[in-house]
């Protein structure tokens, strides 16, 4: 595990809804204790477009909302929401180099009607600023330790991530093509790149978990890492101790055990198949039962993070 984590870029992907936001801020506050210093970032939609604009991470971090920019908000901790059209505009001025002249161009309608028309060109400049901040340098060495993202869900994620291999194929020589080139060798590159899966262990998201190992093995070919799965139920009964409850119990209380049971059984079943399916290591994270809060769940990873590296270094000087 503690290999893994030593990537410069760490990328948390899966299924909408199953905790890549608050393993992103859990994993970022560890690397921010053992004083590494951390980017956290997260795409958003544009800023006038209601659907997926509001910001993940700062919640998950107990804070209000920042600003899209860089923003240090704990010692070693840095957050940034990257914005296609802002990332777009930080492209051109490196290439341009002039900010009254990039201002102005793209402010002409006309221009940016036509630049929304370029295939994957939102995709180009959001994955092109996440990498410029991998490798990026200040004083002689990297500006960041480790770069985390909270990356999109399943199908936009896995096209963020594709998209220098599909355009290289493609694209002739120029500008453009030796962008993509950098930004292709650090995404392959097993030394700086791991891609995390996260996932629960229902049915559907496991079945989207294995297809997007599969997607990221072959034929993108880029570094896997672990596999979390995430708010496991824990088991409490057998099948003996239930029937027994039934009939000592008030039915209410009766139910809700067996409710909370056949949830730990699905969770068992499916991560038994994730396991027998799976060529990843499998990190097992339980169920948040009492955090009252988002920040008290990312609280309670990074200690379930934290003892699990202290395990694992302590079986390494063991053996």
């Amino acid at each position: 595990m503690k290999g893994l984590l030593d990537r410069r870029l760490l990328v948390f992907l899966g299924k909408g809804g199953v905790g890549k936001s608050t393993l992103t801020a859990a994993m970022g506050r560890l690397l921010a204790a053992r004083g590494r210093r951390v980017l956290l970032c997260e795409i958003n939609a544009r800023a006038d477009d209601a659907i997926g604009s509001q910001a993940r991470l700062p919640p998950a971090l107990g804070l209000p909302a920042v600003p899209p920019e860089i923003t240090e908000v704990q010692p070693n901790l840095f957050l940034c929401n990257i914005q296609p059209e802002a990332a777009l505009h930080e492209y051109v001025l490196l290439k341009l180099k002039l900010e009254r002249a990039v201002t102005k161009l793209l402010g002409n309608r006309p221009v940016r009607s036509f630049l929304r028309m370029i295939p994957s060109l939102s995709e180009v400049v959001t994955l092109g600023k996440l990498l410029h901040h991998v490798r990026e340098r200040r004083r002689g060495s990297f500006r960041f330790d480790a770069v985390l993202l909270d990356a999109p869900s399943t199908g936009y994620g896995i096209s963020l991530l594709g998209v220098p291999q599909v355009l290289l194929r493609s694209l002739p020589t120029g500008p453009m093509r030796e962008d993509l080139e950098w930004m292709r060798a650090i995404l392959v590159d097993g030394s700086v790149t791991a891609v995390h899966l996260v996932t629960l262990c229902e049915e559907l998201p496991v079945s989207e978990t294995l297809e997007l190992s599969a997607a990221l093995r072959d034929p993108l070919g880029l570094p896997r890492g672990l596999c979390f799965a995430n708010a496991i139920w824990p088991s409490r009964f057998d099948a003996s101790e239930l029937r027994e409850l039934e009939s000592r119990t008030p039915s209410p209380v009766f139910e809700t055990a067996r409710r909370m049971q056949a949830q730990a059984d699905v969770n068992r079943h499916q991560l038994a198949r994730l396991r027998e399916t799976l060529d990843l290591p499998i990190v097992e994270l339980p169920l948040a039962f009492d955090a009252p809060d988002a920040a008290a769940v990312t609280a309670r990873v990074q200690r379930q993070l934290e003892a699990l590296l202290l395990h694992e270094a302590a079986a390494q000087a063991s053996q």
